[in-house]
């Protein structure tokens, strides 16, 4: 008897233990919080769902599982907006009251501490999701940089990073988005063979080539913009170049980090801040490129919709992106001005390559369906209920 038939005889039996599902933020919209939703979505659509805790949001799809919502977290969500540990933390102590025995626990990295202690006390497997490299491979790498800028840099609290590392060595499984995250666990001491590479860089269908190129040459930055999504060299670089009928679009909240960039730039008519943006289709369609310099992240959501779009990509390797470089874009190594605006000027000056590597992009996003996303998480709990067969 295999382990997910196994489970299905004891629930029929009264037992009821699948897989209980948390995530401490706003379910559906956009970022980590769509990648949960489509968790949710998967493990109920796979009759393995057995509770889902998430702080608040739209959950019309799984509404009629039992699920655990917090509808007072997104006062609670705005108002520690910029005190995200502490807010993780009061809501893993919320979510933990509502952990039950169950085959397996999944939550998210610094905000399931708790829960999973109290799921594998219960007998439970746990898994735990990193939406980003291991935390002190980020607090290396951007330490370094605002060290460089003469800026103070809070490090990860010991208590926090404490939280992290205990979370980390409780689970079973550890699922990350993309091999950069995978290596700073193994760096971090942790065995390869404990660490999951499930992209989640599923895209929209609605997402689609734009008829014609843009008559002005457009470079795109969609994110936080800060020094973190490696802003100050994307300007930089941009300054360097000094490309006549071109502009450059900054599209994304401005961090406090970023402040002094967007002021010294707020005069020129070639570089443009956008805020946050709502309707990223359009932008894509005005696009020639998307350059993301990021120092340290994840997988993020606009590389995929970015060549899902036809566009080529500038990216660093601490992007996590599925992108090959050459084929679908250029990879430049981080903090790096000059590396970044030889990218931009080769694709500024190269049609042909832009329309090569777009279509290289779409193509290779056609692998990236949520459907696909669905099966390497399902895989990934079948292969843990199969072990305990």
């Amino acid at each position: 008897m295999s382990g997910v038939e196994r489970w299905r005889v004891e629930r029929e039996a009264g037992l009821d233990r699948g897989v209980i599902y948390s995530h401490g933020a706003k379910v559906g919209g956009h970022g980590m919080g769509l990648v949960a939703y489509q968790h949710l979505k998967a493990l109920h659509s796979a009759g393995l769902l057995q509770r889902g805790i998430v702080a608040y949001g739209d959950i019309s799809d799984v509404a009629d599982a039992d699920m655990r919502l917090f509808a007072w977290m997104r006062g609670m969500f705005y108002l520690l907006r910029d005190r995200p540990r502490l807010r993780d933390a009061i809501y893993d102590g919320f979510a933990a009251r509502h952990v039950e025995p169950c085959a397996i626990f999944h939550g998210w990295s610094g905000q399931c501490l708790r829960s999973a202690q109290r799921a594998k006390a219960l007998g439970a497997r746990v898994v735990v999701e990193m939406g980003a490299p291991h935390w002190r491979a980020i607090d290396d790498v951007l330490s370094d940089e605002y060290a460089k800028r003469g800026l103070p840099y809070r490090r990860v609290p010991p208590r926090s990073a404490a939280r992290y590392e205990a979370a980390y060595a409780l689970a079973d499984r550890i699922i990350v988005q993309a091999s950069n995250s995978r290596d700073s666990l193994v760096q971090a001491g942790y065995p390869s063979d404990k660490v999951v590479v499930a992209p989640a860089a599923a895209v929209s269908d609605a997402l689609c080539p734009a008829t014609a190129p843009p008559d002005t040459f457009r470079v795109l930055f969609a994110g936080a913009v800060g020094i973190g999504k490696g802003v100050p060299y994307l300007l930089e670089a941009w300054d360097a170049l000094k490309l006549p009928d071109a502009e450059l679009w900054l599209a994304g909240r401005v961090r406090p980090d970023g402040e002094p960039w967007a002021k010294a730039y707020a005069h020129r008519s070639d570089v443009r801040f956008l805020g946050y943006v709502a309707d990223m289709l359009a932008l894509y369609r005005q696009a020639s490129i998307v350059a993301l310099p990021s120092l340290s992240e994840g997988s993020p959501k606009v590389l995929a919709e970015a060549m899902a779009s036809g566009l080529p990509i500038i990216y660093t390797p601490n992007c996590g992106a599925v992108a090959r470089d050459g084929v679908e874009g250029i990879e430049v190594p981080i903090q790096d001005a000059e590396a970044l605006a030889g990218a931009m000027e080769r694709l500024y000056r190269d049609p042909e390559l832009r329309q090569a590597m777009g279509r290289a992009g779409v193509a290779l996003m056609q692998g990236y369906t949520w459907e696909a996303a669905r099966q390497r998480w399902l895989a990934v709990y079948r292969a843990l209920l199969g072990e305990d067969a």
